[in-house]
């Protein structure tokens, strides 16, 4: 496996640590709409959908990230109104201290310029999901994330099972391995992931941390688990493809 130079989830917190706090406290904001308490602190979302009274719900969460390689933007908060529908409700999140797209901020979490460890960032994210599904009393809850985000999304996996039911991870740097040896990456908490969970994963051709022969590993780890995994190919990295897959692998999850 291939290391990289910095821990895969850190990257996304170096410039959100000295964030200004909120005028209103997390408590004042968390509608489950606009905002989600994630153990005090708030994630910034966008809420798609309806669910009647009774009926049986499932949940979208599309965590906001980019590519580990290009910086490109997967732009979460423009793709969740696609999925939402009658008993789907698709919600666009933004990891602490990053912004969904030009709108609303998570608030950060860490101390004055340190990045917050990485199981910290995975548990905030993982405690607004578990706020939203027990919200909306939602049985089945997929979570999506995008390059950095994906590696986020597969450390909630591991380190929160049972919380997702199903997850689409896209250029994940799933199959790395921390140089320190550390035990805060998919790969390393794949044997905590509950066997049946169903997780997709898009990857591309060619060399790199997420691209298929790495994630092919973590894969194998899932399958030995026994959980669902299967890996699906991009033809390529353009914004069309990407979001094309991602349409279909989620309405697969949801049938």
């Amino acid at each position: 496996m291939r290391g990289l130079a910095a821990p895969l989830l850190i990257v996304l917190l170096v410039l959100a640590a000295c964030e200004t706090p909120p005028d209103l406290a997390c408590s004042e904001r968390a509608d489950n709409v606009s905002y989600v308490d994630a153990g005090g602190n708030c994630l910034a979302l966008s809420t798609f959908g309806e669910a009647k009274p009774g009926q049986s719900v499932s949940l979208v969460v599309l965590l906001d990230g980019r590519d580990l390689k290009t910086r490109k933007a997967f732009g979460a908060q423009a793709q969740a109104e696609a999925f939402a529908g009658d008993g789907v409700i698709s919600i666009a999140m933004a990891p602490p201290g990053l912004r969904l797209g030009a709108g609303r901020r998570s608030d950060a979490i860490g101390t004055g310029n340190e990045p917050a460890p990485p199981e910290a960032v995975a548990d905030t994210v993982a405690d607004g999901i578990q706020n939203l599904r027990i919200h909306y009393a939602a049985g089945r809850v997929v979570l999506v994330g995008y390059g950095d985000a994906a590696a986020i999304a597969g450390v909630v996996l591991g380190r929160s099972p049972g919380l997702v039911t199903d997850a689409v991870l896209v250029r994940c740097p799933c199959g790395v391995m921390e140089p320190s040896g550390g035990s805060v990456t998919p790969i390393a908490l794949a044997n905590r992931v509950p066997p049946g969970s169903r997780v997709v994963l898009l990857g591309t051709d060619g060399a790199g941390s997420a691209a298929l022969p790495d994630i092919q590993g973590y894969a194998d780890r899932l399958v030995e688990r026994g959980v669902e995994a299967r890996i699906a190919p991009l033809a390529g990295t353009d914004d069309a493809v990407v979001n094309a897959a991602v349409a279909g692998a989620i309405t697969d999850l949801l049938r």
